[in-house]
């Protein structure tokens, strides 16, 4: 989740996604993400405070996404400059350390929530959380080297049944059980996946789950890599062989 995306073909307008899973995200870590062409830092404080925020460091552009995070603060890497959880703003010059930092200097926040085992960031307001048909839980997030319809056609056509399809997420049947998959298009034309099974399922069931997802993985990227040999192919069972 942490490489590095070069610019890629044009994403769609967005400002409301999924960006990952609760659970990889526990206290005091911080990952790097995108709703749409926008950079995201999103990170969670000591106390489980969770916030999302440009990926840019308001002194000198640093992506804060390589600071580290101290109690209910985020340090940026460059300078040392803290930014404190919820309003962003900066909190301890280590330079100046007697300087009581202006209100004016703050880091630029996305809104962000968590439901239901996803964490989703809107650059518009209060996060639209999807309604899912039952409890689920995490098997895992991934990226696919390839663009969200391909990813989307991939999904559909290796599943036993599609029940719905939500904004930006497909609900799934697979091996008997209930799948929630989100779809997060990145900047450079690859697609994060992230991936929930109904909670009743056990063990076994979700190693099934992540086995699964990597063979869709797999059957996504080689009809892309067709598709750009080729022309459009269709993503359906026979690819497994």
């Amino acid at each position: 989740m942490e490489a590095n995306h070069k610019q890629g073909p044009k994403v769609p307008e967005i400002q409301s996604i999924i960006v990952g899973l609760s659970r990889d995200l526990p206290p005091k870590r911080v990952m790097r993400s995108w709703v749409g062409a926008r950079e995201l830092v999103v990170w969670r404080s000591q106390s489980g405070g969770l916030n999302a925020w440009d990926n840019r460091c308001p002194h000198r552009g640093m992506r804060l996404s390589h600071g580290f995070v101290r109690g209910e603060r985020l340090n940026c890497l460059y300078h040392g400059w803290q930014y404190d959880s919820d309003k962003g703003q900066c909190r301890h010059i280590p330079a100046h350390p007697d300087l009581d930092p202006p209100d004016t200097i703050c880091a630029h926040p996305a809104f962000i929530a968590e439901s239901q085992g996803f964490m989703q960031v809107s650059l518009t307001g209060a996060p639209q959380m999807p309604e899912l048909p039952m409890a689920m839980q995490p098997v895992r997030s991934l990226t696919i080297a390839c663009d969200n319809a391909v990813v989307i056609s991939a999904l559909q056509n290796n599943a036993e049944a599609v029940v719905d399809m939500k904004q930006d997420m497909v609900i799934l049947r697979e091996s008997g059980r209930m799948l929630a998959a989100a779809i997060q298009p990145l900047p450079d034309g690859q697609t994060n996946l992230h991936l929930l099974l109904e909670s009743a399922a056990d063990r076994a069931e979700l190693t099934g789950a992540s086995q699964w997802i990597e063979m869709v993985r797999r059957i996504a990227e080689q009809s892309a890599s067709q598709q750009k040999d080729t022309g459009p192919k269709d993503t359906d069972k026979g690819s497994r062989a």
